[in-house]
């Protein structure tokens, strides 16, 4: 009979807990360095490129008042929240959000004409 010596210590799992949340949090924390491209962003893209299409696209919708509205609202929100130097978490994430409204609602009242 051979004698067998069992460690007690038992070492726990360590996930790599790498989540979509994550990676975008450390990528918007990354980005406090280019706070300046991160202003310029927004104050470029939004109204020439992306506001344009999607009011056009909306333009023959019964909410097409409302959405101008909310596409002012929603532009001059970035520009005051980049004005106000909110982190770059806060910055880019209202900026995206802008972008998702700005596809999602043009896209469901093309959908439901």
């Amino acid at each position: 009979m051979s004698d067998y010596i069992i460690s007690s210590k038992v070492r726990p799992i360590q996930r790599n807990e790498n989540t979509l949340l994550k990676k975008y949090l450390t990528f918007t924390e990354s980005q406090m360095d280019h706070r300046t491209l991160w202003f310029l962003i927004p104050l470029i893209l939004l109204p020439t490129a992306i506001m344009p299409v999607s009011i056009i696209l909306m333009y023959g919708s019964s909410w097409y008042l409302a959405f101008v509205g909310l596409s002012i609202i929603l532009f001059f929100s970035n520009v005051v929240i980049n004005i106000a130097q909110l982190p770059t978490k806060v910055t880019i994430s209202v900026f995206l959000f802008t972008v998702l409204i700005h596809i999602l609602l043009p896209s469901l009242a093309l959908i439901l004409q």
